[in-house]
């Protein structure tokens, strides 16, 4: 930060400041400023996430891999509070994990888990899956989840 300020008032005690070329410069020395001073800051405190662990039926993971992919697309246009919704596969064909994430515990209780998407989803999916395991946690914003 201190390095953007001495740059600033260098740029503002210039005579290029009357230039084209000034405001330029300018811009990308706040541009610069704003992604070290909000890089590091959570996007999102406290995120709540929902974690699906499954056990599939033998020879059936590319084809819930397909179909979830569709779903995928369609949360991804439609429930701008889900965060993350991937997929997650083993060396073990059989194993899958779904790891959501979401902006409020609501943002899946009240609209994702009642879409129809989800309903038309989890009734085509059922014959494929022989166990479910459903955690819920939420972030601590200790780490981070991107860079």
């Amino acid at each position: 930060v201190h390095g953007t300020i001495m740059a600033l008032a260098q740029i503002f005690g210039s005579p290029l400041l009357k230039s084209p070329a000034a405001g330029i410069a300018l811009g990308a020395v706040l541009g610069a400023a704003a992604v070290r001073l909000f890089a590091t800051a959570p996007a999102h405190k406290r995120a709540f996430v929902f974690v699906v662990t499954l056990k599939l039926k033998p020879n059936t993971r590319q084809l819930f891999l397909q179909e979830w992919g569709v779903l995928a697309d369609y949360v991804k246009q439609n429930e701008p509070n889900t965060l993350t919704y991937e997929a997650v596969v083993s060396d073990d064909p059989d194993k899958l994990l779904i790891y959501e994430r979401y902006v409020a515990r609501t943002d899946l209780v009240d609209v994702h888990a009642k879409s129809a998407a989800i309903q038309a989803f989890g009734a085509k999916s059922k014959d494929w899956v022989l166990e479910k395991q459903l955690d819920e946690y939420y972030e601590t914003n200790v780490g981070y989840i991107a860079k």
